[in-house]
Parts: C-alpha cells; structure tokens; sequence
C-alpha cells in the first residue's frame, strides 16, 4: 500500500536521501530539463518535479508513526471522502509509475475526487498500460481530458487518442 503525502515547498531531494537512508521505499518522480539562462547564453539541465509536493511512500503502520515523528515537514494528503490519509494500492502504482516514466509531462493531480466526475461521459482503455481500465471524459483548461482513479484521487491524463477509449453505457 502506498500512502500520499506532501511537503510544504516542492519536492525536497533532501528528504528523498533521509527516507533512503531508512530504507523507506518512496516515489518522488524527477523530470530533467534543459533551461536557458535569461540572456541564452548557455543551457542548463534543470531537475523539476513533475507532481509538486506530492510524494507516494509505501509504508505500513510502524513506518507511518516512524514518518510522523521523523519527518515533521511531510503531511497527509487527504482523502476528502474518507477524511484520512489518500492510499494507492500496488498494483495501481506500478501502473502509474510506468506511464508517468515517459508521459509525466501528460498528468495533472485534481482537487476534486473522482467521485465528483461521476456524471460524466464514461469510458473504458483499450490499449496502453491503461487497458481495461475505466475513467471518464472531462473538459479541463478548454480541451477534453481523461480522468482516471488513481487510489482516492483523481489524475487527468492529457493528450489521449480518442480512439483507444470505449464509451460505456451507465
């Protein structure tokens, strides 16, 4: 079971060595990019955390009290519905985890919880390492974008070919 948990400023890759050295298996995905300075002089490579202070740690209970009294900047990401901490099973993440290796730059964590998508268009993936799995049909910033459940959350997934979904009559 992972548990979601955040940070108060972004992604701390000081906090990612202290969790290590615990042996505390975490996911914090890192996105390098090339940046250039103001005047385009040169180019740097720059390390940017796609999902911003978000970090999945899987964990069990004893861990749990471990994070709580070790790492005072980390707080539970809610779950709203269940009022306690977002939990993503292992299977799920392991999915996710190979889709945002090459598409992470494609994925918005929502606010609301994939309950509130519940009136929308429903649809089922046919292909990619999403198959099988339903989401639903969403428009977000002026374009339609496929809202998947991700544990007790919602992910949008940006740039989905209409012709890998499957509409599913509710």
């Amino acid at each position: 079971m992972w548990y979601v948990v955040y940070t108060k400023k972004l992604a701390d890759p000081k906090l990612a060595e202290r969790l290590k050295k615990k042996n505390i298996e975490y996911y914090m995905p890192v996105q390098y990019v090339k940046k250039s300075t103001p005047d385009h002089t040169k180019s740097e490579i720059k390390e940017e955390y796609p999902l911003g202070r978000l970090i999945f740690i899987r964990t069990n209970e004893i861990i749990q009290d471990v994070i709580k009294n070790e790492y005072g900047n980390l707080f539970q990401y809610k779950d709203h519905i269940k009022n306690e901490c977002a939990t993503v099973e292992d299977e799920e993440m392991e999915t996710f985890r190979l889709f945002l290796s090459s598409n992470n730059d494609r994925v918005l964590f929502l606010k609301d919880p994939y309950s509130h998508f519940a009136n929308k268009q429903k649809v089922r993936i046919r292909e990619g390492v999403f198959a099988g799995k339903e989401g639903r049909i969403v428009r977000i910033m002026k374009s339609r974008k496929l809202v998947i459940e991700l544990g007790t959350f919602a992910v949008a997934i940006f740039g989905v070919d209409p012709s890998i979904l499957e509409p599913i009559d509710e």
